[in-house]
């Protein structure tokens, strides 16, 4: 009987499993309409909603036209109703109404005229632009272009590690082109074609410079062979006369499958010993006469080094070159410059000097520090190690001072030229030219390799500035006034220094060795001293 039970209940179970239940929702009517009539309503109604939502609503809300500008030169830009909205080529939408459009771009006159923009409402998402404008921009600063193109070029220099997703911008061929657009020859280009070799640091920025080139050789026809050998002799000419042009190509060019580097290197090295011929037996430490000139003396109170007229040795002597292509030690091209007698100190300036500075002239005070940002003359760390009260630790006051920007240290040099007053006699921040033979030959005197700071000199740095020195010291001393909002007569984005810092191991920074920071930066690592140079020099 259990069996039977049990039996039963299984077949229960079987019953129910087997068994489909059938469920079913039913939409009631809605005020006596029909579900399949009301849905279809509700549908339309959600399709309409949309399409009002994309083809309607946006033109509602901003009732205009899509435009699209253009520029030459390009990359202007574009500001609608005194405000920056972008750059050409530019795509926009213009509200209904008037709008003053502006175009700018510096070195060029600003163009601008008021647009009566019509008021479109259906699919403004999806029309093409109602109104195109192509600009020509007038040039009206040939300087203010080139410093403005330059300052981007040696930004890119500065960056060197390119790759395939890194490229920099044809800067130096969209500047030729702008220049020669206007139709007019002028001596800005040649100019700028010079800066930017002389700064190339990679094969990229090389391909850039030859377009340059051959743009403003051949304007924009269509490139011939005869084009193309026409502006390699065009440099050749260059090359002949200075060699040293050379050198800094060869640096350029890494790829052994484009130079053989064992004629590179001797190429290198029979220009070196033509240079060093007449002067290996020199003493470079005397002046004419044969007698040992360099020594010490005090001026307005302060040990001075005299260095005397003669020809002198800087950069890197052949036998000890280590890489043409290291160009953290440049200059590693030997050259000797003519020097007329100059003077420089034997010690940095000190926080109690530049204090006596101070105290004269106010404007440099710490307490001033947000109108020096404002101008780009120093950065916020300036003078950040004084004191609460702006002034320095009394148990630093013959220390170096440091946190100093190039323009503060400029400024000082100014004051001091008035406050020695010496006849025929001017303060003026050492080029690294001159910085280089003072450390060089006077030694025993100066001390000047990792003597805590770096040292900032006059000269704006251009990495190729060793392949022609002579050029580069023709416009030596530190004599431009002061900007009033940056700098001014662009020649490089940053200052050189020497010397290496309490930061740099000893064997890490040779007497030939090169560096360079923004001239407003104010940092731990780099002071100044003076040198005191003749009013006549230019």
């Amino acid at each position: 009987m259990r069996q039977d039970m049990f039996s039963n209940l299984f077949t229960k179970k079987q019953k129910i499993k087997s068994e489909h239940i059938d469920l079913k929702v039913e939409l009631k009517k809605i005020a006596g309409i029909h579900p399949g009539a009301y849905l279809s309503v509700i549908y339309i109604t959600i399709l309409l909603l949309l399409f009002f939502m994309f083809f309607f609503l946006p033109g509602i809300i901003n009732n205009g036209t899509r435009v699209y500008f253009n520029s030459f030169p390009p990359n202007s830009s574009v500001w609608v109703n005194g405000e920056y909205s972008g750059t050409t080529p530019f795509k926009g939408f213009l509200s209904k109404g008037e709008n003053e459009i502006v175009f700018k771009k510096p070195g060029f006159k600003e163009s601008g005229e008021v647009l009566k923009i019509k008021g479109y409402v259906f699919a403004t998402l999806l029309k093409k632009p109602e109104l195109t404008i192509n600009k020509d921009l007038e040039i009206s600063d040939y300087a203010e272009i080139y410093n403005y193109a330059l300052e981007d070029f040696l930004r890119w220099a500065v960056a060197k590690d390119f790759h395939e997703s890194y490229q920099p911008e044809y800067l130096i061929a969209k500047t030729v082109s702008m220049l020669k657009h206007s139709g007019n020859e002028n001596k800005y280009i040649e100019l700028f074609l010079e800066k930017c070799f002389k700064n190339i640091t990679s094969e990229n920025l090389f391909k850039d410079f030859i377009k340059g080139v051959l743009l403003y050789r051949n304007g924009n026809k269509a490139l011939l062979p005869s084009d193309i050998i026409d502006s390699l002799l065009y440099y050749a000419e260059s090359f002949s006369e200075n060699p040293s042009l050379m050198i800094h190509l060869f640096s350029i060019v890494k790829d052994p499958n484009l130079l053989n580097m064992d004629a590179r290197d001797n190429f290198i090295l029979a220009i070196d010993n033509k240079r060093m011929q007449g002067f290996k037996q020199k003493d470079i430490s005397q002046n004419k006469s044969g007698k040992s000139a360099v020594h010490s003396e005090t001026v307005a109170g302060k040990r001075f080094a005299a260095i005397p007229e003669g020809n002198y040795f800087t950069g890197e002597y052949p036998q000890t070159r280590i890489s043409i292509n290291n160009h953290d030690l440049a200059p590693s091209y030997s050259n000797y410059l003519a020097f007329e007698k100059f003077y420089i100190a034997e010690n940095k300036i000190t926080n109690r000097e530049f204090l006596d500075f101070i105290n004269e002239n106010p404007s440099w005070n710490r307490s001033n520090i947000k109108k020096l940002i404002e101008n780009n003359l120093a950065t916020n760390s300036y003078l950040s190690h004084w004191a609460g009260d702006n002034n320095p630790i009394n148990s630093d006051m013959n220390a170096p001072v440091y946190n100093i920007s190039w323009y503060a240290a400029e400024a000082y040099c100014q004051w001091l030229t008035k406050k020695i007053n010496i006849n025929n006699l001017k303060a003026v921040i050492p080029d690294e030219y001159m910085w280089e033979v003072a450390q060089k030959n006077a030694g025993n005197i100066l001390n000047m390799m990792n003597n805590v700071l770096w040292d900032w000199c006059s000269n704006w740095f251009n990495y190729a500035d060793y392949i022609n020195p002579e050029r580069c010291y023709a416009t030596k001393l530190s004599n431009s006034s002061l900007p009033s909002a940056g700098h001014n007569n662009l020649d490089g984005i940053e200052k050189s220094v020497r010397g290496g810092s309490w930061a740099n191991k000893a064997d890490e920074v040779k007497p030939f060795t090169r560096a360079s920071q923004p001239p407003n930066w104010c940092t731990p690592f780099t002071g100044f001293r003076v040198a005191l140079v003749s009013e006549n020099l230019k």
